[in-house]
């Protein structure tokens, strides 16, 4: 009884332990989507204001937008989040 309930608990860990590493995968290629679709908005809005705003001003409000987010728990809506802060701010009259 005891060898089978260790069996068991030997078990769930191995299951647990390759939960973990899933996770771990998961968050990293998460963050690795997040830049890429980051790197997407920056190309839009550079289009989009390239007769009124430098592409470096563009760079600039969108990494400042971005850092916004660098603890934020779920990235999944950063890029949005960030694509709709940088329009509010370059299209606010100087």
């Amino acid at each position: 009884m005891f060898a089978s309930s260790n069996k068991a608990r030997r078990e769930t860990n191995e299951r647990t332990e390759a939960s973990m590493d899933t996770t771990t995968h998961s968050i990293e290629a998460t963050a690795g989507r997040t830049d890429t679709h980051l790197d997407q908005v920056e190309d839009r809005l550079i289009n989009r204001y390239e007769k009124t705003v430098p592409p470096e001003q563009v760079r600039q409000t969108m990494r400042a937008e971005a850092h916004r987010f660098d603890d934020a728990p779920v990235k999944s809506f950063v890029p949005i989040l960030v694509e709709r802060a940088v329009r509010a701010r370059l299209d606010r009259p100087a």
